[in-house]
């Protein structure tokens, strides 16, 4: 009994293996006829049934077997059928191709060849070049379901050689006239668009749209004529946002754009009348910018799949291009709107990056792209249309704008360049606002000037922006690293300082510097008056940089306490440091006894303040510090 379990547990192994066996076959087969071009033959498949294993006597103790080890029979030919693949390859599709060019250039040979020897007459030519056209469409159609490669290349051959007759029907025999050649070509461009998506091939579309774009060039002799020469781009472009929702062929995109770029160039430089044009050619430059600013993300949006790098570089060709043609087309008539323009162009891609958000979430980079082509237009929008500090205020706010998006979609690149930004604000700042006061006008007003407010707001924008980073960057702990949270607050936060002490410094400086100024010229005879004046702005003004530093020291160490902020109570120790530095060195040499007087006694009593503070709360500074860490967490 145990040798007839035996022997039926080894058929039913044996049983499974000529299953798996068969299986490989016919995945085999099939793969070898695909290569080949031909169906597989349908295999009738008999079901191997092993014969049912009797009940066990009852009572009889159960033999149990250990399964035994199953081999998988290797593939030699598997190796094989790789290296069959790439010849398959060249064989079936490469020379289809070239078979395909092969048969073109011989149909342009032979309209010549009955050209020269006067076999068919013009009309004839062109009407025997569409019916082969048509032939080759309708043979490729016969063979689609059991050719498919082979039948794409004689389709788009076809659709070559209607491009020929067409072109040769108006541009040399003169048969028909361009407007009709054009409509025909159309035609024929929305034909190959949709052999392209059922035949799968992106080569037919290649060949519609190669045909359709050189038709400007070749029928049109002499100027490009305005209205049809961009109304037929129009349509073009159109037809390839329209494949663009059925297939993502980017290469045709890419196409699309540099034909569209070069045609309007070569029209631009042969037609374009910057008199009588600028609305008419702007209007087209719009609807060039739509369609293909769509065509960058349609697919993707459609489909909610990811961009590629491709697709960025046209979304970002696309932008400049509109904007610099643009720019180039209004400037003249409409120059006072161009920031406006660059303002309405950074609101459009912001509007996109917000609609990818909402679309396409996972999109990350296509979003972050979209908002950095809109903070560069609006960056470019202060320049051109504001001037003096209102550049740096704009810079400014749009830089706190890009800090806020980096941190709430946590985008290391925002965040920087927000950062980076607002570097470049602080330079324009010092180099064009700050030296551009002049305290000799009659109009000069300490602390009631444009470089007060300007250096005021962008010192606000510091400390803006380094909160975004203490507190946001707290609401988003598992998204930010800590450690760039409290780096960046800090950097910011001295930055902002910095900046305050050195208005509010120079102001106070340039106020008693005015009022100097105002006494006018040193007198040529000797004045006391004029000197004991002089002397006494001259010490104030000394004395009132000490006096700034020192309140602006006690107002960051009670701040520090009472928000437990470390570094305001540490920027305060270094400004009483250098303002001990000015009085002991600076102002001992420098100041009139009673200026000395005020300027110790008063600066005594601010640090024996500030010590007490410390005395008084040393143990709870240590605790927080050194304890738990907790302080700057609250």
């Amino acid at each position: 009994m145990n040798d007839d379990k035996e022997e039926r547990g080894k058929l039913t192994l044996i049983f499974e293996e000529l299953k798996a066996i068969r299986g490989e076959i016919t995945k085999l087969d099939a793969r070898v006829n695909s290569l080949e071009g031909r169906p597989a033959p349908e295999i009738k498949r008999e079901e191997l049934r092993p014969e049912p294993s009797p009940p066990p006597p009852p009572g009889g103790p159960e033999m149990k077997m250990p399964p035994p080890e199953i081999k998988t029979p290797k593939r030699k030919g598997a190796e094989k059928i790789e290296k069959g693949s790439l010849e398959a390859k060249i064989g079936g599709k490469w020379l289809n191709r070239i078979g395909v060019v092969a048969v073109v250039i011989g149909m342009a040979f032979f309209v010549k060849y009955a050209f020269d020897n006067d076999w068919i007459g013009e009309t004839g030519r062109v009407i025997l070049g569409i019916i082969v056209g048509l032939a080759l469409i309708g043979w490729g159609e016969f063979l689609k379901k059991k050719y498919k490669y082979y039948s794409q290349g004689v389709v788009g051959g076809g659709v070559a050689i209607l491009y020929v007759s067409i072109f040769a029907a108006a541009g040399y025999y003169s048969i028909i006239s361009q407007t009709g050649a054009s409509f025909l070509i159309v035609l024929i461009t929305i034909f190959s668009i949709m052999l392209s998506v059922r035949y799968d091939a992106s080569a037919i579309a290649a060949l519609g749209f190669i045909g359709g774009f050189l038709n400007p060039l070749i029928l049109h002799h002499g100027d490009l004529e305005q209205l049809p020469t961009l109304a037929y781009l129009v349509l073009l472009d159109l037809g390839i946002l329209v494949l663009a929702y059925f297939k993502n062929w980017k290469y045709l995109n890419f196409f699309a754009f540099v034909a569209t770029v070069i045609i309007f160039g070569i029209w631009a430089g042969q037609s374009y009348n910057p008199k009588t044009d600028v609305e008419s050619t702007q209007l087209f430059l719009t609807i060039f910018f739509l369609i293909f600013a769509s065509l960058a993300f349609f697919y993707n949006i459609v489909h909610r799949t990811k961009t590629t790098l491709f697709d960025l570089g046209l979304v970002l060709a696309t932008a400049f291009t509109f904007f610099g043609t643009s720019y180039f087309n209004l400037k003249e008539h409409y120059k006072e709107f161009m920031g406006l323009f660059a303002g309405f162009m950074g609101a459009v891609y912001f509007g996109m990056g917000l609609l990818t958000h909402w679309r396409n979430y996972g999109d990350r980079r296509l979003i972050l792209t979209f908002l950095s082509a809109a903070l560069t237009f609006l960056v470019l929008m202060i320049p051109i249309q504001l001037d003096k500090n209102w550049v740096t205020i704009g810079w400014a706010v749009e830089a706190a704008a890009l800090t806020w998006i980096g941190i709430r979609l946590n985008s290391t690149g925002m965040r920087i360049a927000g950062v980076g930004l607002l570097t470049f604000t602080i330079g324009r700042l010092f180099i064009f606002d700050f030296p551009g006061i002049d305290i000799g006008d009659p109009s000069f007003y300490p602390f009631l000037n444009d470089r007060f407010f300007t250096a005021l707001f962008v010192s606000i924008i510091l400390f803006f922006v380094a909160l975004l980073y203490y507190s946001k960057g707290r609401s988003y702990s598992s998204v930010i690293d800590p450690k760039e949270r409290k780096t960046m607050s800090t950097i910011l936060f001295i930055a902002a300082n910095v900046l305050l002490i050195v208005t509010l410094s120079v102001e106070s400086y340039d106020l008693f510097e005015s009022k100097i100024v105002a006494m006018g010229p040193w007198p040529a005879e000797h004045n006391p008056a004029y000197a004991d004046r002089l002397s006494a702005l001259q010490y104030a003004q000394m004395l009132s940089l000490s006096g700034i530093w020192a309140v602006y020291s006690i107002i960051l160490v009670i701040l520090g306490f009472i928000r437990k902020h470390t570094p305001s109570r540490i920027f305060a120790i270094a400004l009483f440091g250098i303002t001990i530095f000015k009085v002991f060195i600076i102002d001992l040499s420098g100041l009139e006894q009673v200026y000395r007087i005020v300027s110790f006694i008063g600066l005594g009593v601010i640090l024996l303040s500030v010590s007490f503070l410390y005395t008084r709360y040393k143990d709870k500074i240590i605790e927080a510090v050194v304890g738990d860490g907790t302080e700057d967490e609250e």
